[in-house]
């Protein structure tokens, strides 16, 4: 009987043009097309952003939970996170971007200054109220930048001035913040515990920090950028005079606009644990993507662009990091590549040099396809080679 190879199929997002899930079923498709033997695991993969929930949902075994919160502009925005039984646990895992997502929001229509994280902070008391043990939360992706200020206020915590009333929701107002209050009478499980999924490890203020990083794209102009950093250099004070947490020394309490930092004002209110670590590891972790790749003959993951960030926490990167660790043939699909520092078995690029951007876009499913069928053909090849 032939051999059958067993292929772990995990790559991330093309942003802007195919889903984690997408990618993947196209790339089996390309598969079958060689008619060499294989047996297929798939796991999309996500750090943190967008799809991070569909990620889960492939893979795992969930419930898909949908709730009306309030988007990054006051707009009704319906939003899903997913419900897991994970050993033994009750786990919520959430996408930020499901509620305040850059996306959900037209270019002419974003006002950074009033763009708000209410929204996901609605989603964790859904998920609290659900009885969940533990919540993952992936911060990627928003198009916010308030510091996680809204989130906080969704969890029942009050932002109050100087006369004890309360702020509202413009970011420039945290400038006259001096009191954070927790809500006495919320519920919060005391064995509750908070994993962030960062994306990125900039902190919440200055050169590196949030607002003069991805502000930009966020709708911050260059002369908004001083009193943003102002506003929040407060909320940071105010969050460490009162919790005892410095955001500020913390790597990553600058994702998602600062989200972070206001998940780490109610771990440190509510005193409940909380854990910020790389998004690419938190979600391979619960995925058990370690045992899988362990279990495969050869891996295929893929993304957009591969380049030299790639290795810094992205999912590719972390993927071909563990395939190196256990001696496995790792091969990259991607849309683009540059400069990037990895080892791979082999990169197929589905866009050649005379297509446009827009092109291999639009013809991203097939032109998927095609690479796959192309790297699994070269591939065995190979191994035939070398028997």
């Amino acid at each position: 009987m032939e051999n059958v190879t067993r292929i772990l199929i995990c790559p991330q997002e093309f942003k802007g043009s195919l889903s984690a899930a997408d990618v993947a079923k196209e790339i089996v498709a390309g598969l079958y097309k060689t008619q060499i033997p294989f047996e297929e695991i798939i796991m999309p993969f996500s750090d943190g952003g967008p799809g991070t929930v569909d990620s889960f949902l492939a893979v795992k075994n969930g419930k898909s939970i949908t709730v009306n919160v309030c988007g990054p502009q006051g707009e009704d925005v319906t939003a899903t996170y997913a419900l897991f039984e994970i050993d033994g646990k009750k786990v919520a895992v959430i996408e930020a971007a499901a509620a305040c997502g850059l996306v959900l929001t037209h270019n002419d229509k974003r006002n950074p200054l009033e763009a708000s994280s209410y929204g996901v902070g609605e989603l964790m008391a859904h998920a609290i109220d659900n009885g969940v043990s533990e919540v993952l939360i992936g911060v990627g992706g928003t198009g916010t930048n308030d510091g996680g200020a809204g989130l906080v206020k969704a969890l029942g915590m009050k932002l109050l001035d100087e006369n004890e009333d309360e702020l509202n929701s413009s970011i420039l107002e945290l400038t006259r913040l001096k009191t954070i209050t927790k809500d006495e009478e919320g519920f919060v499980p005391e064995d509750l515990k908070i994993l962030v999924a960062v994306d990125v490890r900039n902190k919440l203020l200055g050169g590196e920090g949030a607002t003069r990083i991805f502000g930009p794209q966020k709708g911050v102009l260059d002369w908004q950028v001083p009193a943003i950093d102002n506003a929040l250099a407060q909320w940071a004070y105010i969050i460490e005079q009162t919790f005892g947490v410095n955001v500020q020394a913390i790597e990553g309490s600058g994702a998602g606009g600062g989200i972070t930092s206001g998940l780490l004002a109610y771990a440190y209110a509510s005193q409940i644990d909380i854990t910020i670590d790389s998004g690419s590891e938190l979600i391979a972790d619960l995925m058990g993507l370690s045992d899988a790749v362990a279990n495969a003959d050869l891996i295929i993951t893929g993304e957009g662009t591969l380049d030299n960030q790639t290795q810094y926490g992205k999912c590719v990167g972390y993927v071909s990091l563990l395939a190196k660790e256990m001696g496995k043939p790792c091969i990259a699909i991607v849309g683009r590549e540059e400069e990037h520092g990895l080892d791979f078995f082999n990169v197929e690029v589905i866009r050649n040099k005379n297509m446009s951007l827009e092109e291999s876009m639009s013809r991203g499913k097939d032109l998927v396809q095609v690479a796959a069928k192309r790297a699994f053909s070269s591939w065995s090849d190979d191994v035939r080679n070398k028997d």
